[in-house]
């Protein structure tokens, strides 16, 4: 099984760190699955795009 490490805004990749910011201005905090999906952008991004719409 994979093992993914959790990527904070100060340490994830530049296709994250824009959107751990945008996720941490809209709750105000970073949501614990946020960090560990933080390796792939898409994944992140993506699943910013389903928050957004609900």
């Amino acid at each position: 099984m994979t093992q993914f490490t959790p990527c904070m805004i100060d340490t994830a990749s530049a296709g994250s760190c824009g959107t751990l910011e945008k996720i941490k201005e809209a709750f105000g905090f970073v949501p614990a699955p946020q960090p560990h999906i933080a390796e792939s952008s898409e994944l992140l991004e993506w699943q910013a795009l389903i928050a957004e719409a609900a």
